[in-house]
């Protein structure tokens, strides 16, 4: 492995210890084979395989490992296994990797081989493959898949490989066949029993021979694979090379999967393995066929001696050998009358006895026991297999059915309740075992029938009222039932019709002592009527469940009018579907008192069906559920019992789409009513259907036509049968809106499609709309559906892709509107998809419209979705496409630049000629690579000729290079790109910033630091002078502050308006940016044009730390704008308290006046804060100081209506009838503002209510004038 040799050297190659030596040409550099072995080396990522049985070592299914070492397995098996550390709790073990026949292991994903070294193919010996079935793959073979689910699961991973399809699941285990190969053979087309046909990884699949007693076949004619195969498989002797190659047949399979296989006169075991079948018919024939003795007998069997119990023995050959009648010891025994029950003990009582064997009349063990009424062997039997009870004859018979013909009444007793037997079960006459009792005349099994009948009918009732929730609708009709003899439940389907009727009968029964008896058919009500009982009969969809029956109905209304009539006791309830009680139709019930579960009075509210869920949900799964969905079906107790019961995926996918459900019921209306099924499936095509159904659009009349030929009706229905059909569906699947049917919504429609489909594939590719053809429809076998994809998915199957393509070929021909829609349907993401779609277009040469309805090409479609495969295609079909502009003049290279599609880009990318392309917004390609960040694009681009001019080209209306985006995106490979190939590094756009600004003002440090690099003007000024250091104070992007420090940044540069990078930090209240500028010697004093320093900033902020940092450095306490504003009024003015107390307890200068002659104490009284007005008047301050105006501390509070600030400034002697220049006191201006409390403040405090002022109005005519009598009567108080 070493991979050292003289290349001088020849070699002598040795197959096997006895095979013939043979030269082999010398190696050599360049002739000799050299190959890099791939595989489960060290390194490699592996998870578990087929033959895994190590429980959990791997921490569950899925977890993954890596392999450490190459091992030896065993003595025999050198490399059989490898040393693996597991990620999930680092355990260290030994597995199989070969060694014992068994491969424990796989790669985690195809591409995860590791390497093991160099070896030279022309080397090395001949072997055939070990295990055959996973090779040589032909069309027409047999495969199973042995993974476990998660193994299969990550194999399908890759697209290329087929896709993962949560149905894909039911291939596990199942015998496929493959009818084709896809990717040079690495994925397989395998079919399925159900028509299904999947896309599988050919790693995935074990080729399978189904081999049974007797089958012709050959043995594998190699030594050294026969001989390791053997291992584990019956062994090996050297006896047995005189078997290889030959031809013989299966005498048995035994129980552990190896064969023995007979040639000439001798049997040898052998592993299925070395097995092959021989599928020529003539040499197939030459084998002798086996005696029976070959079948009975082996002679080289381990014991040829049995006893009772005796599993592998004669005894058993007794027991299942078979006379010329077939009949067998069992057969024979039951028989005879005089057998004793040690002798039936001994043949029944075997665990390996097969009670299904027939004999030559067509009965089974069980149906002879029956037939020939041995009860003891009936218990024995059922004893030993109860799964036997319900196997049918040819005719459909059961045990239970010969029972009942033979009035057999003591074992119909005991196949009932010691066997279960199903009592349902309809022989090939659509007869039960009590139908056939009961046309036989057979009375006792007959009554013991009817009796276990409606023991189990009504047990079911019980279980089925388990959860049962008791709504406004069940007490209305137990209400009447009490009062009327017959009360009719109707309502759509699964509405809970039936429970109701139960509920409302089992009450009757305890409440009332009422018998309930279930009516299946008319014949019943005369059958369990008792003359002078209490009884009720509980009728279920009497009116039919799919169809309209009147035959039966009639029959119903008959037997009911005898029975009720002079029978006062009897009470009936019964159930319809309302899509069939129309008034004509139950006309013979108008004797019923109607409830229409769907109806405004008793429908179910919102707190029903929450309740309901309730009862069968988790608390969980409810959480998932929003009120949409819980309002969305009116079948809503159906959907809980049907979630409650079965595996039907998430809680969220089922109740918004429940395809189950509807599924059944469609099915049901196809097999009853096929005008229902036929009326759904045009509903489904056309979306909507006037109720007129006046056919205006001939495409639909012909839609109606061949939906009806195609189901095989000859006879076309009236229009008007095809609109009741639909308003008998109306509140279940359809509903009315301006005079058109619809569906209730857009995810009962998607279900109806999904069902119909399985008849009209052919006609849901003609006539459904696009949407549906784009999102809802798929190849079969190819998990072509996005994740995220929700709606019901409808494939098409191999027999019907030829119109699939057609249809989408036919979406891209002229003359269709928005035409490249179904290029960017889900399918499209997949190249598979696109690879078979590729070959139709190719086949058919059909002409493609050039352009959709927004002036886009079909190349600028697919360059933007990023399908490479389909550009040459769409080239060779017209290359002037590539120059083509659509609405916002882009050409097809501007959308694959935008998305990224570098494979795109190339085939567009013409030598670089239109790589300068601009569209309406003057944008070029080249930008638009940038914009995105698309490296792979951006490189290839700049490498093509005449790109450097993109490079610093300007864009947008900023005049931006591309340079300019990367940078202030923070996108650091490309800006490196961008520098290597030249871009000017300090490039300045329409407002003057360069490239470093805007990464500074963004905060991208590696994109800063490189443009640093890369000598960027660290002090360059926009065009307000402002540097880049300043837009990093602004944004506070601390770290960039360091950098533009560490580069020699001016700290003090300050912009056109004079303000600073610290007068920016201050503003942004950042303390560590403040104090690094500081600690880097800024100037803390540093004036703007109106004298603002950073101290009024940062006052102005109320920001304590940067104050007192400020201070703490001798900034300027004092300091005074142009208008005369001191950091202190700032402080006041915005109402810092504990700002304003740092300052005073500094000696600020607090009687300071602005330019308007206002001080502190004036600021704190206009923004209402008391506490800084209290603090101020603790020092030495004049209250009854004045301003510009006359206006006093005292006017202001009163102005601004602060009623506390108010009383402080009068505690403090504040003087209350002074008089501003216009004339106005406080009491003047407070009862201007009509404020009641200052003016009862005042007028305590002794304000004069008599001062005129300039106007020559004084507060009680003001108060007379504003209407004010509140104030007014205050006033005149004070004036008597």
């Amino acid at each position: 492995m070493a991979d050292k040799h003289d290349l001088k050297h020849a070699f002598v190659r040795v197959d096997t210890p006895n095979s013939t030596a043979f030269n082999v040409p010398t190696r050599s550099k360049s002739g000799s084979n050299k190959k890099t072995a791939k595989g489960i080396f060290p390194n490699a990522e592996v998870m578990r395989g087929p033959h895994w049985k190590w429980k959990n070592d791997d921490g569950g299914e899925g977890g993954v490992g890596l392999v450490k070492a190459l091992e030896t397995w065993g003595k025999d098996s050198y490399r059989g296994a490898v040393k693996i550390s597991w990620k999930a709790d680092n355990l260290v073990k030994n597995y199989r990797v070969g060694g014992e026949g068994c491969v424990d292991v796989i790669y985690t994903r195809m591409t995860e081989t590791a390497s093991g070294g160099n070896y030279y193919a022309d080397h090395l010996p001949f072997v055939d493959v070990v295990n055959p079935g996973q090779i040589l793959l032909k069309i027409g073979d047999k495969v199973v898949i042995t993974l476990p689910l998660k193994g299969f699961r990550q194999l399908q991973d890759n697209q290329a490989y087929g896709g993962w399809d949560d149905d894909m699941n039911q291939c596990l285990e199942e015998t496929g066949t493959i009818v084709g190969f896809l990717y040079n053979g690495m994925s397989v087309k395998v079919q399925y029993e159900d028509s299904k046909t999947w896309v599988i990884n050919k790693v995935a699949l074990t080729r399978k021979h189904t081999f049974t007693q007797g089958d012709p076949v050959t043995i594998l004619d190699n030594y050294n694979a026969v001989k390791e195969l053997q291992k584990g498989h019956g062994g090996w002797n050297d006896e047995m090379k005189t078997a290889l190659g030959k031809n013989g047949r299966i005498v048995r399979l035994d129980s552990d999967g190896d064969m023995r296989i007979k040639i000439g006169d001798k049997t040898w075991i052998f592993n299925p393995a070395c097995i092959m079948p021989i599928d020529d018919a003539s040499t197939a024939k030459s084998i002798p066929v086996l005696s029976r003795q070959d079948t009975r007998d082996h002679s080289d069997d381990e014991s040829e001696t049995g006893s009772e119990g005796d599993e592998g023995g004669q005894g058993m050959c007794i027991i299942l050998y078979s006379d010329d009648d077939l009949d067998t010891a069992m057969h024979d025994a039951i028989s005879q009358k005089d057998t004793s029950k040690d002798i039936l003990k001994y043949v029944l009582g075997s665990k390996m006895a097969k009670f299904t064997t027939e004999n030559s009349r067509g009965f089974n063990v069980l149906h002879w026991a029956v037939l020939k009424d041995n009860k003891d062997s009936v218990e024995m039997i059922i004893g030993n297999d109860r799964t036997c009870v319900n196997s049918k004859m040819k005719d459909g018979s059961t045990a239970m059915h010969i029972a009942a013909a033979n009035d057999r009444v003591e074992i119909a007793s005991v196949l009932q309740s010691k066997g279960n037997a199903d009592m349902n079960i309809r022989d090939s006459m659509k007869r039960t075992p009590l139908i056939l009792a009961v046309s036989q005349g057979k009375k006792k099994t007959m009554e013991l029938l009817i009796t276990v009948e409606l023991q189990e009918i009504l047990q079911y009732w019980r279980n089925k009222l388990q959860r049962f929730v008791v709504t406004k609708a069940v007490e209305l009709v137990y209400e009447r039932i009490q009062t009327k003899q017959v009360v009719a439940i109707i309502g759509p389907t699964g509405t809970g019709k039936s429970v109701y009727a139960y509920k409302v009968a089992f009450r009757l029964s305890e409440e009332h002592g009422y018998k309930i008896i279930p009516a299946k058919q008319p014949a019943d009500i005369t059958r369990y009527f008792e003359k002078g009982a209490k009884q009720v009969f509980v009728i279920d969809d009497i009116v039919g469940k799919y169809d309209f029956d009147e035959a039966e109905l009639v029959s119903w209304e008959t037997l009911l009018h005898n029975v009720l009539n002079n029978n006062e006791q009897i009470k009936v309830i019964l159930t319809g579907r309302k899509s069939f009680w129309h008034p004509e139709n139950c006309e013979r019930l108008r004797f019923a008192f109607v409830c229409d579960l769907h109806s405004n009075e008793l429908s179910l509210t919102l707190s029903d069906r929450r309740n309901i869920y309730e009862a069968y949900l988790e608390s969980s799964d409810i959480n998932a559920l929003n009120k949409k969905i819980i309002e969305m079906y009116p079948f809503l107790p159906s959907l809980c019992s049907t979630y409650s019961s079965k595996d039907v995926g998430t809680v969220e996918d089922f109740f918004t789409y429940p395809i189950q459900f509807i599924e059944e019921e469609i099915d049901n209306y196809k097999k009853i009513s096929p005008v229902i099924y036929i009326s759904l499936a045009m509903l489904a095509f056309e979306e909507n259907i006037a109720k007129n159904l006046s056919f205006v659009n001939i495409e639909n009349e012909e839609l109606m036509k061949s939906l009806f030929l195609e189901f095989g009706s000859q006879i076309l229905p009236s229009k008007g049968l095809i609109v009741s059909q639909l308003e008998a569906l109306t509140d279940t699947y359809v509903k009315i809106d301006n005079d058109c049917f619809e569906f209730i919504h857009g995810e009962m429609k998607a279900i109806v499609l999904y069902c119909v489909a399985k008849t009209f594939m052919n006609y849901v590719l003609k006539y459904s709309k696009k949407t549906v053809i784009r999102n809802q429809v798929t190849l079969a076998g190819i998990t072509c559906i996005r994740k995220e994809q929700t709606l019901p998915v409808i494939k098409v199957t191999p027999e019907h892709e030829e119109a699939y393509f057609t249809r989408l070929a036919g979406d891209l021909i002229e003359g269709q509107v928005n035409c490249f829609d179904i290029l960017e349907n889900n399918q499209n993401d997949f190249p598979i998809f696109r690879e078979q779609f590729l070959v139709f277009l190719n086949s058919k040469k059909r002409y493609i419209k050039k352009r959709n309805a927004v002036g886009s090409t079909v190349l600028h479609v697919v360059s933007s979705l990023g399908y490479g495969d389909y550009v040459p295609y769409f080239i060779n079909f017209d290359k002037g496409m590539i120059d083509e502009k659509d609405a916002n003049g882009n050409v097809p290279l501007h959308l694959a630049c935008m998305y990224g599609r570098l494979d795109i880009v190339e085939l567009l990318a013409v030598n670089g000629q239109n790589i300068h392309m601009l569209n309406y917004e003057e944008i070029s390609p080249f930008f638009y690579a940038c914009e995105k960040n698309h490296i792979s694009v951006v490189n290839y681009m700049i490498k093509l000729p005449d790109a450097v001019g993109i490079i610093n080209k300007t864009y947008t209306s900023e005049h931006r290079t591309v340079l300019h985006i990367a940078c202030l995106k923070g996108f650091t490979e490309l800006t490196r790109i961008l520098l290597n190939h030249h871009a000017n590094v300090d490039k300045q756009d329409k407002n003057e910033l360069t490239p470093l600004h805007l990464a500074c003002r963004y905060g991208k440090w590696d994109t800063a630091s490189l443009l640093l690099k890369f000598r960027a003007n660290v002090n360059a000024l926009d065009e307000l002078e402002r540097t880049p250091m300043y837009y990093s104070c602004t944004a506070n992007h601390k770290d960039i502050v360091e950098l533009l420090i560490q580069n020699k940044a001016d700290i003090d540069k300050s912009s056109s308006n004079g303000l600073t990078p610290l007068h920016a930090a201050c503003g942004k209240e950042n303390i560590d940016i403040v104090k690094l500028l500081i600690e880097k010697g800024s100037d803390v004093d540093a004036q703007e044009k109106t004298g603002e320093r950073p101290l009024h900033l940062a006052c102005r902020k109320g920001n304590e730390q940067t104050v007192k940092l400020l201070i703490d450095n001798k900034a300027s306490i004092n300091a005074k704008t142009i208008n005369k504003m001191t950091p202190f009024h700032e402080a006041c003015k915005n109402g810092h308290t504990n700002v304003v107390d740092i300052l005073l307890k500094k000696n600020v200068k607090y009687n300071h006046k602005n330019n308007q002659g206002w001080t502190g104490l004036f600021f704190s009284c206009e923004n209402g804060n008391n506490d800084v007005v209290d603090m101020i008047l603790k020092y030495k301050t004049d209250v009854n100081r004045i301003d510009k105006n006359g206006v006093t501390a005292l006017h202001v509070a009163c102005t601004n209506s602060h009623t506390d600030i108010v009383s402080t400034l009068l505690k403090k002697n504040a003087k209350v009838n002074l008089r501003d220049n216009h004339g106005k006191t406080p009491l003047y201006i407070s009862c201007l503002n009509n404020d009641i409390e200052i003016v009862k403040i005042l007028c305590r405090n002794g304000a004069d209510v008599n001062i005129f002022g300039n106007s020559e109005l004084n507060p009680i005519t003001i108060a007379q004038e504003k209407g004010f009598r509140l104030i007014l009567e205050e006033l005149n108080k004070v004036k008597k």
